[in-house]
């Protein structure tokens, strides 16, 4: 029998975590210190904005620092290329991971479990719920760009190491770690898990704070847009895998669901691509955007029906029953 208790995760006046919260993220009791659970910046509109932009630079950071080992294997083979690649997408989370680690301890003076990042089983159910979940905006916006482009078009190669078995298990590898590992994960854990958690008590501040903080960090992406009018279309793409994600967070109360539909999404894409290739552009941002966009409407609506026992504004932990 699994049972499912649903505590409020607020911070009072002072901006202290309160104990049901901490309880409700599996944190020991020993660790509520009041004297580290008080946030060194506080939580009001400039606060959110200078946590945004730590974000930002620690996200491009991590990112950059894969630029350093890269150049050590340049000459090598396209399979060899893709195996190492692959090897040092781990960099960017490990180093995102403690960002947010020193980040919690020293300035939210809160436990790094708050961000949820502690999941176990509930983490792989959870990248698991959240990839199927984004498949269906997915997969009728690919069949929307289909009809509309009237067949076969062609589209950007997924990576692979060739046609041995080696190859195409180094090409698999390739899309499944850079699809969850090296952007899902890290991406989730600073806007879904921290920025997310330190204002979760206001959960429509939580969802809106974090989906734009997200979207704007991709006027930096480099996706094939031309223009600034393209770059900002792009954009559209962003926002609707920020709101799915933020959605999914608020209806299922862990930032795993979010790691699943960020990697999903891309999965999805790498996937679609190679079983129907389409003109990837100003038309796909859009569609794909939007469809996650009123996958995330519908979440939302489940989400604002449960009932007030559920705690809509907390998290939600399950016990089993011996």
């Amino acid at each position: 029998m699994t049972l499912v208790m649903s505590f409020p995760a607020r911070r009072d006046c002072r901006g202290r975590w309160n104990t049901p919260s901490l309880r409700a993220m599996n944190v020991q009791a020993s660790e509520i210190d009041p004297q580290h659970l008080r946030p060194l910046l506080p939580l009001n509109w400039w606060g959110l904005f200078l946590r945004a932009i730590a974000a930002t630079v620690i996200l491009m950071a991590a990112n950059m620092a894969r630029s350093i080992p890269a150049r050590w294997y340049s000459g090598v083979g396209e399979e060899t290329r893709l195996a190492y690649n692959t090897a040092w997408f781990v960099l960017t989370p490990v180093l995102v991971f403690l960002a947010v680690w020193a980040w919690m301890r020293w300035v939210e003076r809160a436990p790094l479990r708050l961000t949820g990042v502690a999941g176990g089983r509930r983490a792989v159910s959870g990248m698991l719920g959240g990839s199927a979940l984004v498949a269906c905006p997915m997969v009728v916006g690919w069949f929307v760009l289909a009809a509309v482009g009237g067949g076969l078009n062609s589209g950007p190669e997924t990576p692979g190491g060739g046609e041995t078995a080696v190859g195409v298990a180094v090409g698999v590898a390739y899309v499944l770690v850079r699809a969850y590992v090296l952007q899902g994960f890290p991406e989730e854990l600073l806007y879904r898990g921290w920025l997310f958690s330190i204002v979760r008590d206001r959960p429509w501040v939580a969802f809106w704070f974090t989906t734009f903080s997200f979207m704007i960090i991709h006027l930096a992406s480099a996706g094939g847009q031309q223009n600034v009018v393209e770059r900002l279309v792009y954009l559209v793409l962003p926002l609707g895998m920020g709101m799915l994600a933020g959605a999914v967070v608020l209806w299922r109360g862990s930032m795993w669901w979010a790691v699943g539909t960020h990697g999903g999404m891309h999965l999805m894409l790498a996937v679609l691509t190679v079983a129907y290739p389409v003109e990837l552009g100003t038309a796909s941002w859009l569609v794909l955007g939007l469809a996650q966009v009123i996958m995330a409407a519908v979440i939302l609506a489940l989400w604002h029906r449960q009932p007030r026992e559920q705690d809509r504004e907390g998290f939600r932990v399950r016990a089993e029953d011996m």
